[in-house]
C-alpha cells in the first residue's frame, strides 16, 4: 500500500498552491493546519521532524537516511512514530532542492523498510512546511519536487 503524505501550513495561499501541484496524485495532500493540529490528526501514523526536534526520541545523525522512532503517541500529543531525517554532510553546499528531494526519498525508503519488517504499518506521514524545506521554495516548485520524488520512489517500489 502506498503511504499518504500530508503537508501542512497555516497560510491558505501556500496550501492552495501546493494542492494544485499535487493535483492528480491522491496520496499527496496539502491542508491548512498548525503544527499542533498536524501532530494530533487522528489518521496520522508518523510525522517528519529534523534531527534536533526528534532528539527526545533518540534520533542519531545518519547521513542521507531517515530513521523511524517510536513515541508514546497520544500521551505526548504525537502520532505513534516520528521520522527523523535531514542529516547532510557538513562540507556539502546547501541546496534546498537537493535537500527536499533527499528528505522525501529517505522518508519513503524508511517507511517502505519499516512496513516490510513490521506488522504495524505507517500509512500516513505528516510534514510541516517550515521544517521540511518547502518554505524555502515556491509552493509550485516544492510541490513539483515532492510529487516527482514520490512518483519515482513508488514506481520503483512497485
Amino acid at each position: 500500500m502506498k503511504p499518504k503524505l500530508i503537508f501542512t501550513d497555516e497560510r491558505d495561499e501556500i496550501v492552495r498552491r501546493l494542492q494544485l501541484a499535487f493535483d492528480g496524485c491522491q496520496e499527496l495532500k496539502a491542508i491548512c493546519a498548525s503544527p499542533a493540529k498536524l501532530r494530533q490528526m487522528d489518521d496520522l501514523d508518523a510525522i517528519f521532524l529534523t534531527l534536533p526536534l526528534a532528539e527526545r526520541w533518540g534520533s542519531k545523525p545518519i547521513l542521507f537516511k531517515a530513521q523511524i522512532l517510536k513515541t508514546k503517541g497520544a500521551d505526548e500529543g504525537m502520532p505513534p512514530y516520528v521520522i527523523a531525517g535531514g542529516a547532510f554532510h557538513p562540507d556539502q553546499i546547501k541546496d534546498v532542492r537537493y535537500e527536499l528531494r533527499q528528505v522525501i526519498a529517505s522518508t519513503l525508503d524508511a517507511v517502505e523498510s519499516f512496513n516490510r519488517e513490521n506488522s504495524e504499518k505507517i500509512l500516513t506521514v505528516g510534514f510541516w512546511t517550515e521544517i521540511s524545506g518547502i518554505n524555502e521554495l515556491t509552493p509550485e516548485e516544492a510541490g513539483h519536487i515532492v510529487r516527482e520524488m514520490y512518483e519515482d520512489k513508488i514506481r520503483v517500489a512497485a
